[in-house]
Formats: C-alpha cells, structure tokens, sequence
C-alpha cells in the first residue's frame, strides 16, 4: 500500500514539475524582437523630452549626448547593423529633431493660449508644424472670443474698457495659475 502512495506522489510531483515548465514556458512574456526599430527607440518619450528640452534651450550637445545614449541601448538590443547605423545619420538626427520641434510647437502653443499671447513668431521659428498652424489660430481665436466676452461681463458691471480688461486678465491668469502681469 504505501509503494502504491509513493508512485502515485512521485506521479503527481512529476506532473506539476511538468506543468510548470509548460505553463511558464508559454505563458512567460516572448519579446518579438524582429517587430523592432529603430523607431521605438527614437520615439520614446524620454528621448522625446530631452530632444525638447535641447530644443528649448538651443543646446545642441545635449542633442548629441542623447543620440549617444540611443545608439548605446541599440547596441544592446538585437537591431541589426543597419539599424544602428542609422541611428548614427543625420537622417535620425532630422527625425529626432523634426518630431521634436512639432511638440515643442504645441507646448508653446499652450504656453501662449494661457498667456494671451500670438503665436505668429512661433509659426515663423517651426515651420516644421504648418500642418498645425490653422487648429492652433482656431483654437487662439475661440479664447480670444471668450476673453472679449468676460471683459463685456465686467464692462456690463461698470468697468471701464481698461479696468474690464485688467480685470478679465487676472482672473483668466488666475483659472491656470499665472503669476504673470501683461
């Protein structure tokens, strides 16, 4: 009887050794390493905000260092020779730089939409973004309308133009945190 207990609790072992191997052999997370690019690494969002930040503060080293750092991570991941050699090129370096310039176009955009400000000087410094030049006016001109019509609320109050604009001014700096005087 206790032969008998022992097969069948060697038996039972076995099976869950088994089916542990199978079940982590096919459950356990399989990296296609032939869908990447060199693309995944220049797209990254990290590398995004440095290439920004670059951007923002004309520091073309620091574009260079994070080229460096890319080309050092392919290095490591299974890209092929070509890939790496492409993120060497100037072609990466564009795309890095294009890509790089069309949001940092977008946060100024922002910048802008908060502070009452133009953009006409931003359109001339990224011409890599025209594609977004008419939604960034639209959106420009809709706050224009509704900052005219909180200074028609205080000039309704007794305001003068000048007070109802200074008065529609702070509080529209005041809704996104500005400590900003125009």
């Amino acid at each position: 009887m206790t032969k008998q207990k022992v097969k069948i609790g060697l038996a039972i072992a076995s099976l869950c050794i088994i089916s542990f191997y199978v079940i982590y052999t096919f459950l356990k997370p399989q990296v296609n390493y032939a869908d990447l690019s060199p693309y995944v690494l220049l797209d990254a969002s990290d590398v995004q905000l440095a290439v920004q930040q670059s951007l923002r503060e004309n520091t073309p080293q620091q574009l260079e260092e994070q080229i460096k750092k890319i080309v050092s991570i392919a290095k490591k991941m299974p890209l092929p020779p070509a890939d790496i050699q492409f993120l060497r090129s100037d072609d990466a370096k564009d795309y890095l730089v294009f890509h790089g310039k069309r949001a940092l176009f977008d946060e100024l955009v922002s910048e802008q939409f908060k502070t009452l400000g133009s953009i006409s000087d931003l359109k001339q410094r990224f011409p890599e973004a025209k594609d977004k030049f008419k939604q960034a006016d639209e959106m420009l001109s809709q706050r224009d309308v509704l900052f005219e019509q909180i200074v028609t609320g205080f000039i309704d109050q007794g305001f003068t133009h000048q007070q109802a604009q200074a008065q529609a001014r702070a509080q529209w700096y005041n809704r996104f945190k500005l400590d900003v005087v125009k």
